[in-house]
């Protein structure tokens, strides 16, 4: 099993990226710190330093700047340390990019737009938020939201070969971890899982933990994480009496996919936040997320089993001197 961390993945398939092709370039705010945005871009910094460039405080003006630099042989990557920072671009993004091939006569824009999403003590109503669900209804955008160190890489490279507009969001609270879904201990079931569990974002830590304690009582439960909205497909299982739990970090967001699920037959619930602002105090935050409690209680109701006491670890933030490590 590899030790790379997601963090590391970004960071290596950054330089391996400007290493074949020297119209690669990074630039944001934060991207030429000494951190590098949580280190993602300081290896390319370090190694290219005349193709990372520190902007200013001009999102919308930056991001329409990126159709004129990919039109003209550049391929941007440009870093929002928060995906709240994008709304400022969010005009350029959905009118100029998306919209290029059709105003333009076919051409695509070869642009990496990183968007990262905090949690933890600290993030509150304006760092913590994704905006998935938006962007996946934009025609000409491909969004992308990889939890896992192994695949955030392969969507890097991937947005990269195709050459099209493309939005990576980050779960920054999944930059410390280097496993793969079934190295958290996920089995695959030994015949057709009883429930399934659909995930947007970091979300897929109290799915897991769910759906581990659903295999320990002898009810066979998969985590299913979309990581590619746009071309995602429903799961591929025998028979629509399979009941789907949809679990989300934002409100909303995840509303497309409850209604590509139902129309396609599956019985399907949904655990998201409420409809409010993330609360900045820390155990208000925990409360406001999906736990994994609450998942397993949804996959009770959807089978008809009866509510139980389950030992589930729903403090999957990790806290340092009294105080939740914000992400």
């Amino acid at each position: 099993m590899s030790t790379v961390t997601y963090a590391q993945e970004i960071a290596s398939t950054t330089v391996r990226l400007m290493d074949d092709d020297e119209s690669v370039i990074v630039l944001g705010e934060g991207v030429a710190d000494p951190k590098g945005i949580f280190g993602t871009t300081k290896a390319a910094h370090e190694k290219y330093p005349d193709r990372v460039y520190e902007t200013p405080l001009s999102e919308n003006l930056l991001t329409g700047a990126l159709a004129g630099m990919a039109s003209n042989g550049l391929r941007p990557i440009y870093v929002h340390a928060r995906a709240e920072f994008s709304l400022l671009a969010f005009e350029h993004m959905v009118n100029t990019i998306a919209k290029w091939p059709w105003l333009h006569g076919g051409q695509n824009l070869p642009i990496i737009i990183r968007m990262l999403v905090g949690r933890g003590w600290g993030q509150g109503p304006t760092h913590s938020q994704s905006f998935h669900g938006w962007l996946q209804s934009v025609p000409g955008l491909n969004v992308y939201y990889p939890v896992f160190a192994h695949t955030v890489q392969w969507f890097f490279r991937k947005s990269c070969l195709e050459g099209k507009p493309s939005i990576i969001i980050e779960p920054r609270r999944m930059y410390q971890y280097s496993k793969a879904l079934w190295d958290y201990g996920i089995r695959k079931p030994p015949r057709s899982p009883k429930i399934v569990f659909t995930t947007l974002g970091d979300c897929v830590l109290e799915a897991m933990a769910a759906a581990n304690a659903m295999n320990d009582s002898g009810v066979h439960a998969t985590v299913n994480p979309v990581e590619e909205l746009l071309h995602w497909y429903p799961p591929s299982l025998h028979g629509h009496n399979v009941p789907i739990v949809v679990v989300d970090t934002a409100h909303g967001q995840a509303d497309w996919l409850v209604s590509n699920l139902s129309q396609a037959g599956y019985s399907v619930g949904l655990v998201q936040p409420p409809n409010t602002p993330c609360p900045t105090a820390e155990h208000l935050e925990r409360q406001w997320y999906p736990t994994a409690a609450r998942i397993w209680h949804k996959a009770a109701d959807m089978l008809g089993l009866p509510h139980q006491t389950v030992q589930l670890d729903d403090d999957v933030l990790p806290v340092r001197d009294g105080r939740i490590e914000a992400f």
